[in-house]
């Protein structure tokens, strides 16, 4: 007399939640960016225009002519203190509206 198993196989599934972050599209009219041709490619790459380290000089030097911190100064124009420091070491995304604040209160404050 042989023996056979008489079940089916068990598959035991693990259910993956993923973690989804919406991604809020640039909005162009804040975010300076350039298009970049490549030979082989017909469509561009739109790639962030970066602030130069001379304007971080700028602000820097301005910041430490009125005495403030990076917090401060990010306050007093309401922005973050991210962006001041990003900006300072030149590595920051121009954005037109940063940049008008940061000119404005400069501009209105240092004797520059």
């Amino acid at each position: 007399m042989t023996t056979t198993q008489d079940w089916e196989n068990v598959v035991f599934k693990k259910n993956i939640v993923k973690n989804i972050v919406e991604k809020k599209p640039i909005n162009p009219s804040k975010i300076a960016v350039t298009k970049v041709y490549y030979e082989n490619n017909t469509e561009p790459d739109i790639k962030p225009i970066l602030i130069d380290k001379d304007y971080g000089n700028k602000i820097q030097k301005s910041r430490l002519e009125l005495k403030m911190s990076q917090e401060e100064f990010a306050k007093a124009i309401c922005i973050p203190k991210s962006v001041i420091i990003q900006y300072e070491k030149g590595t920051g995304i121009k954005n037109s509206n940063y940049v008008s604040k940061i000119n404005n209160y400069i501009n209105k404050h240092t004797s520059n």
